[in-house]
């Protein structure tokens, strides 16, 4: 078979998993069920880079396979879910429609954007980790969406997915920086090691 299947991609693959039970869950009507799916992937999508990164000596074809699906997956999960929770349980007009295609169109954009700067710092062979997201990661709204819902329930809010899924899809494709969760004492110490290889 082609691709690649061992536990590199194994938390990929269950995001995409996710993703899909959660759509099919969302046109069948249980939201609590999509919105957990929606959660589960992102747990799956925080955790899978730092598992594959503890293969020893991955290919080439092997990280740009990784990069490639890891995006895919996100599509689907971040992008598309979300879309499909909001559209299922709310008026379907044609501002509705071109709020939600904004926001997937974002989330494409991001991720192709993602895979290329992604590739090029592999090329270059930069192997110290990003200390911040440029622009809101898609991989936000499988807290995002939850949190917004239940406050929207909590508190009889009129919740409104084209203010969601604007704020959102701009937030995707904006060059704000922000700060990113890493070790800065192992950064730190990998560009100490580069300046002394130098």
């Amino acid at each position: 078979m082609i691709g690649f299947y061992d536990y590199t991609v194994f938390l990929t693959y269950l995001n995409l998993l996710f993703g899909g039970i959660g759509i099919y869950s969302a046109i069948e009507g249980n939201i609590s069920k999509s919105l957990f799916c929606l959660v589960l992937a992102g747990i799956c999508d925080a955790f899978d880079g730092s598992v594959a990164n503890r293969k020893p000596q991955r290919s080439w074809s092997e990280i740009l396979y990784g990069i490639q699906i890891d995006s895919l997956a996100d599509m689907v999960s971040f992008c598309l879910l979300p879309a499909t929770i909001i559209l299922t349980t709310t008026e379907m007009t044609s501002f509705h429609l071109l709020a939600a295609l904004f926001f997937i169109l974002s989330g494409l954009i991001r991720l192709a954007y993602f895979n290329v700067t992604e590739i090029q710092r592999k090329l270059d062979k930069k192997t110290v980790p990003r200390t911040h997201f440029l622009g809101l990661p898609v991989t936000s709204v499988a807290f995002l969406l939850p949190i917004y819902w239940g406050i929207s329930q909590l508190y009889s809010l009129s919740f409104s997915p084209k203010i969601f899924f604007f704020f959102i899809g701009i937030a995707f494709i904006s060059p704000i920086k922000i700060p990113k969760m890493v070790n800065h004492k192992k950064v730190r110490s990998k560009k100490h090691e580069k300046k002394i290889a130098r």
